[in-house]
């Protein structure tokens, strides 16, 4: 019993923890999210989620729809057998071609999801010549409900894709604080939507477009196409919150004066000298 104690406790002792703060060197190429204010980043989501109304209706109903024909077919699969009931089963629409059917005009300028706004960057950035039909002009990132790395490399790429614009016209990169996600995704009718795309063209949209770029400055890398001259700038240090465990200083100095048999470390050995020649 006394051994199962002593061996609870010092495993208690081991297990106790407290909190550490270290200290390391930043990257000191860190590209800054565009500044705006919490009541403007607010307006635009509020603004983009009534925008985007029609088309979670949209995907909705598309969705009642494709399940409406999975049951017919499943019903009538069960009622008829051999390959003429699979031929008439295979004239009816998919899922995926029910939820892509009659999509409204909307959807031409609303990009969904990380990767696909993400490839339309990249595509936008190589462009010699902008386009008006396919160039992103205002990009709403989750940044309070995602992890920071998944979205840290939009601001470089936004920079790159503005090219020349001007800067009233160029385009906008929204980041948007906790709970845009939720409301998005309820708005486009998905499950998740940490990241949006618009295109210019539509009247409800241009409104978002139009007070993104009143209220929230255009994305800038200032070491890339900067008439600056070269300066000093302070050390860019980040703060690391980990955890340690708690050392009994009492204790350890006391099994270092008992010796290495305390503690049940073998004795080191002593270098044999080597004869010198």
């Amino acid at each position: 019993m006394e051994e199962a104690k002593e061996a609870t406790t010092a495993r208690a002792a081991s297990e106790r923890r407290q909190q550490v703060f270290k200290h390391a060197l930043d990257r000191p190429y860190t590209t800054n999210w565009p500044a705006a204010k919490q009541a403007v980043q607010g307006e635009i989501v509020d603004m983009l989620c009534a925008a985007l109304q029609p088309l979670g209706a949209h995907f909705a109903e598309a969705r009642r729809a494709a399940k409406g024909a999975q049951r017919r077919r499943r019903r009538r699969r069960q009622r008829r057998a051999g390959r003429q009931a699979q031929g008439a089963d295979s004239r009816d629409a998919g899922p995926a071609e029910a939820l892509g059917a009659g999509r409204p005009e909307l959807h031409r300028h609303v990009v969904l999801g990380i990767n696909s706004t993400t490839r339309a960057l990249e595509r936008q950035a190589r462009r010699t010549e902008p386009s008006a039909a396919e160039d992103l002009a205002l990009v709403v990132a989750c940044r309070g409900d995602v992890e920071a790395q998944l979205v840290a490399h939009l601001p470089g790429l936004a920079h790159a894709a503005r090219g020349g614009s001007a800067a009233d016209s160029a385009l906008r990169l929204v980041g948007a604080a906790a709970g845009a996600e939720k409301r998005l995704a309820a708005a486009t009718g998905q499950q998740r939507v940490s990241v949006v795309g618009i295109r210019a063209g539509d009247a409800a949209l241009d409104a978002v477009i139009q007070r993104a770029r009143a209220g929230v400055a255009a994305p800038a890398v200032p070491w890339v196409g900067s008439d600056l001259r070269p300066a000093l700038h302070p050390m860019a240090v980040r703060e690391l919150h980990t955890t340690a465990p708690i050392r009994d200083k009492a204790a350890a100095a006391a099994a270092k004066k008992r010796g290495p048999a305390a503690t049940g470390a073998q004795p080191r050995k002593k270098a044999k000298a080597v004869p010198q020649v």
